[in-house]
């Protein structure tokens, strides 16, 4: 499954931010989860894709790290944000081999969870890294 986003992931680029779903439900219903105010929030993008919530978060003032276990996923993040996010391709069960304790205010992740077998590892993941 993930491997169909190396192959795919110019075209899915190409019509990602235009899709009906994303742009009139999806988008508008996970940004009404956020604090209205993000400025010096340090956020946690799980799945970044091509980056619209990494871009989102950082013109609102956010501290991101955007991570995807697709490498070219990650490369349009970091061209689409101009490397102003801390970009990394690995999975979400190892988010404690990379950042620290308690390091991120909001983790976010719409349409990733789902992707993933091990919820419990994955939420332990999460709690080690949420403040």
């Amino acid at each position: 499954m993930f491997n169909d986003y190396e192959n795919f992931s110019d075209q899915y680029a190409a019509v990602v931010d235009s899709k009906p779903i994303h742009r009139a439900y999806e988008r508008p219903n996970t940004l009404s989860l956020l604090p209205q105010n993000l400025t010096n929030s340090t956020i946690l993008d799980i799945g970044c894709g091509t980056g619209w919530y990494t871009e989102y978060l950082i013109s609102q003032g956010a501290k991101v790290s955007a991570i995807d276990i697709s490498k070219k996923m990650v490369e349009l993040t970091r061209q689409r944000t101009n490397n102003k996010a801390n970009c990394l391709k690995m999975n979400a069960v190892d988010l404690s081999k990379k950042f620290i304790a308690q390091e991120f205010d909001i983790i976010l992740a719409p349409l990733v969870i789902h992707y993933l077998k091990d919820w419990d590892n994955l939420f332990k993941q999460f709690f080690y890294v949420l403040k």
